[in-house]
């Protein structure tokens, strides 16, 4: 099996991805095949490189994933990992994967994730509106952006009102529509 050497590089840098839905949700991004969430056994292949390498803890890698994956077809919560389909996993449920899979659309994917998807992130912080860092990561993971694409993405939604964004220096900026009933969180004093 050929392990993806940006994935092994990137997750090896970064000690939250530890955790089974931060890790699947990276995987996804690098996972070979055009379906939806990456093979199980692929990521516990890099899962097994990374405990020798950085030091991962692949039992309890394994252990937290099998206690956090669902069959639920709709959002359950930010720590959960979903079956997609045969020996597949993604960080986000088989509805968020036929409704706005391949979207190129920020637009339509921050109105999916506020109106439609029962999305109500644990580990996003206080206020409405999906969190900067779900968004890229719905985007690139589930949509049909790259995680710099959608970056740039977001800046010309900004610059043309399509969407708006907590004060950028806010540490869990949210997206929202403009026009939402969302209010923007307070600037941390």
């Amino acid at each position: 099996m050929e392990l993806s050497e940006p994935l092994l590089e990137e997750a090896g840098d970064q000690s939250e991805y530890g955790r089974p839905h931060d890790f699947v949700s990276i995987a996804e991004r690098f996972a070979p095949g055009d379906e939806p969430g990456a093979p199980r056994e692929w990521l516990l292949a890099h899962v097994e490189a990374l405990t020798e390498e950085s030091g991962y803890d692949e039992e309890a890698f394994r252990t937290s994933l099998a206690e956090v994956t669902t069959d639920s077809e709709t959002w359950v919560d930010d720590r959960a990992v979903y079956e997609v389909g045969g020996d597949r996993l993604s960080a986000y449920p088989p509805a968020w994967h036929e409704t706005i899979g391949g979207s190129t659309s920020l637009v339509e994917i921050v109105r999916y994730l506020l109106d439609e998807s029962n999305y109500q992130p644990i580990t996003g912080g206080a206020g409405d509106g999906v969190t900067e860092r779900d968004l890229f990561d719905v985007a690139s993971a589930v949509g049909g952006f790259t995680r710099e694409e959608a970056k740039a993405a977001l800046e010309e939604c900004r610059e043309d009102g399509t969407l708006a964004e907590d004060a950028d220096q806010h540490p869990r900026a949210k997206v929202y529509p403009p026009e939402s009933d969302v209010e923007p969180d307070a600037r941390p004093e």
